[in-house]
């Protein structure tokens, strides 16, 4: 009996250790990058950007670093994270509760909240479950609602989950005007959303559920008399992330990251049962090789890596070139950490790798050097990753 419960806490331990580990300022620093990156796939959305579902990791080497928006943060597995954010954030007007399907038979839901006393400072914040185990996550985005031409803003969902879901959410803000919301198909289809307007908040905020394998190219929002105010398109090739199958069985990686190959070159890395990092290379690169597409991004490997990362936190994994056969990381603090290359099993002209970040580094934040070698251990590439200001750090005198 004993052994059986040593058991079972050693892997409530190893649970929390590798899913829930994350500091208050890591979050915000995953989030602009995962914003960046959804940001490209809505190409009418201009400031409110997604949480990461499809991506809930930092892409430190294709994505350029610096600021993002101003994001406060906070990932916990309390029950109630909701508590310190809104303390920060007051709601103006009602919280709004509304069914998120992440997660197969696990009940999760998003709550949604306006907060800011004027509307130069108006916030839009959100709080959900993160992980199939129980993590939650809450975060705060600055919106700009007269911008021009803007009737509508994308703030996040499960509409771009991998394998896709059963049934998917996308939620946002509208304008007042707007009278209607409803995703739509190039084949025709539609499913309306719906405009919650009560609860004394600022904006109506709108939200869509649709079938996981319908192909949405678009949310559409009308005026009462039926015209087109807003149009957000939806970018990704749905070849690609519909695609519940992969080729083959994947790619281990050291940590428990596997990476997984899909329709039209699809990348996906998985860790824990858990999305943890996507290439989907949008429409223009549509089914090109990943070496392609490395090459016109023209750096040397994508890398994924940093905590604070819900489902990854303490990891590093990419892919790069295939005459890469170690990658190095090099932390400003003097730490190092290395990763011998895999071969790539499917012919994309590429190697992959992975391994643990040294314990509280912070590659995007402190800064690092990622260094590439070849088979006789020379030197190939170096990508310097400047890091930023620590938030809870006084400025550096200028």
């Amino acid at each position: 009996m004993n052994h059986d419960l040593e058991g079972r806490l050693r892997e409530a331990l190893d649970e929390r250790a590798q899913v829930f580990e994350a500091s208050p300022q890591a979050w915000p620093r995953v989030q602009a990058r995962a914003r960046r990156a959804r940001l490209r796939r809505w190409t009418a959305l201009t400031l409110l950007p997604a949480l990461a579902t499809a991506c809930v990791v930092a892409l430190v080497v294709v994505m350029p670093g610096g600021g993002g928006p101003d994001i406060s943060a906070s990932t916990t597995k309390a029950d109630d994270p909701i508590a310190e954010l809104s303390a920060e954030n007051p709601p103006v007007g009602e919280i709004l509760s509304i069914s998120r399907p992440d997660f197969v038979g696990v009940g999760s839901t998003v709550r949604i909240w306006f907060s800011g006393s004027t509307r130069d400072h108006e916030r839009l914040c959100t709080e959900l479950r993160d992980t199939p185990t129980g993590g939650r996550t809450a975060f705060c985005q600055p919106m700009d609602p007269w911008k021009e031409k803007q009737f509508a803003w994308y703030a996040g969902g499960t509409d771009t989950a991998m394998p896709a879901p059963q049934e998917r959410l996308a939620y946002g803000a509208a304008r007042p005007e707007v009278a209607a919301v409803t995703a739509t198909t190039d084949d025709g289809q539609s499913f309306p959303g719906t405009l919650h307007r009560e609860g004394g908040r600022p904006w109506p905020i709108w939200t869509v559920l649709f079938p996981g394998d319908a192909p949405v190219t678009a949310i559409v929002f009308t005026d009462e008399a039926g015209q087109v105010l807003q149009r957000l398109p939806r970018t990704i090739p749905w070849d690609c992330d519909g695609d519940r199958t992969p080729v083959g069985t994947g790619i281990r990686l050291p940590g428990g990251v596997s990476a997984h190959l899909h329709a039209e070159n699809c990348l996906v890395f998985w860790h824990r049962g858990k999305q943890a990092g996507t290439d989907f290379g949008g429409v223009a690169a549509r089914g090109e090789p990943l070496s392609v597409r490395m090459a016109k991004q023209k750096k040397p490997a994508v890398i994924w890596g940093g905590p604070g990362q819900s489902a990854t936190g303490g990891l590093w994994y990419g892919y790069t070139g295939k005459e890469t056969h170690k990658v190095e990381l090099r932390l400003n603090d003097g730490r190092q950490t290395s990763a011998q290359t895999v071969a790539d099993p499917w012919g994309q002209g590429v190697r992959f790798f992975g391994g643990k970040i040294p314990k509280g580094g912070d590659p995007n934040l402190d800064g690092a050097v990622y260094l590439g070698y070849d088979a006789a251990g020379g030197e190939l590439w170096r990508e310097v990753v400047p890091g930023r200001e620590h938030p809870s750090r006084p400025p550096t005198p200028r």
